[in-house]
C-alpha cells in the first residue's frame, strides 16, 4: 500500500483496546532503530484518511504514543 487510502478502512470499535506496532527494516529484513530514545512523537486520529478534521491526538506526552524498543 502506498500511503493512506479510504479504500483500506478498518474501523476501530468503541470500547475495544487496540494497539499498533511499527517496525522498520532494511532491505535484508534487519530491524532498524528509527525512534531514538528520548524522542517525542505526535499522531492524529481521523475517521478516514481523507478527513481534514482529526478526532483525537496521541502524543508521547499524553501516553498515546509509547516507544517500546529499538527493534
Amino acid at each position: 500500500m502506498d500511503g493512506c487510502s479510504d479504500d483500506f478502512l478498518v474501523p476501530i470499535k468503541r470500547g475495544f483496546v487496540w494497539r499498533q506496532s511499527i517496525q522498520f527494516v532494511d532491505t535484508d529484513d534487519v530491524p532498524l532503530a528509527m525512534f531514538p530514545a528520548g524522542s517525542t512523537y505526535r499522531a492524529q486520529v481521523r475517521a478516514k484518511p481523507s478527513d481534514t478534521a482529526h478526532l483525537a491526538e496521541m502524543t508521547t506526552a499524553n501516553g498515546g504514543v509509547v516507544r517500546v524498543s529499538d527493534t
